[in-house]
């Protein structure tokens, strides 16, 4: 009898032992699928040249969901798509073409997804300033005023001289 109850002993080893592999397969698998997208934005460059065009990209959205990208004043609606390839994919990707402001500084948008209902924040820092107008001519040039000016030195000169004489003569 003893040989049977060490059998028996070892055989519900095996089936504790099964129980426990099983068991924490289940809880591995138990988690959602497809897993839950958690989107990012990257963008191209986080640093731009003054009036650029530059693009923004939300990944991990859901497929055919709304991003609505709003960078200074500019507002582009694009939907997120999966990868030309893999059409099956619960996630993809959304990009914009933004363009940077002309003038250098730091500048905040936002990407919005509409189903999901979540603000991706991005900044682009705008360096230098391209098609900024130079200061427009003041006046007049120097070439035309300065032969002017030496005549009117010339002529108060020569009515000095004529005051001066006129003075001589009246005392004498």
């Amino acid at each position: 009898m003893r040989k049977f109850s060490g059998v028996r002993g070892g055989v519900g080893a095996a089936v504790a032992a099964l129980t426990i592999v099983a068991g924490s397969a289940t809880v591995s698998a138990s988690g959602d699928y497809p897993p839950d997208p958690s989107p990012a934005i990257s963008p191209e460059s986080s640093t731009q040249a003054a009036g650029a065009t530059f693009t923004e990209t939300v990944s991990d959205c859901e497929v055919g969901e709304i991003v609505t990208f709003t960078f200074e004043g500019q507002t582009v609606n694009e939907t997120c798509q999966a990868p030309a390839e893999i059409e099956a994919i619960a996630t993809g990707t959304a990009v914009a073409s933004l363009s940077a402001p002309g003038l250098p500084g730091t500048y905040t948008g936002n990407a919005f997804l509409q189903t999901s209902n979540v603000n991706l924040p991005f900044e682009v820092i705008v360096e230098g300033a391209t098609g900024v107008p130079s200061l427009p001519p003041t006046g007049s040039e120097s070439n035309q005023i300065v032969p002017v000016a030496v005549g009117l030195v010339v002529f108060g000169a020569a009515l000095m001289g004529v005051a001066a004489t006129r003075r001589r003569r009246e005392l004498v």
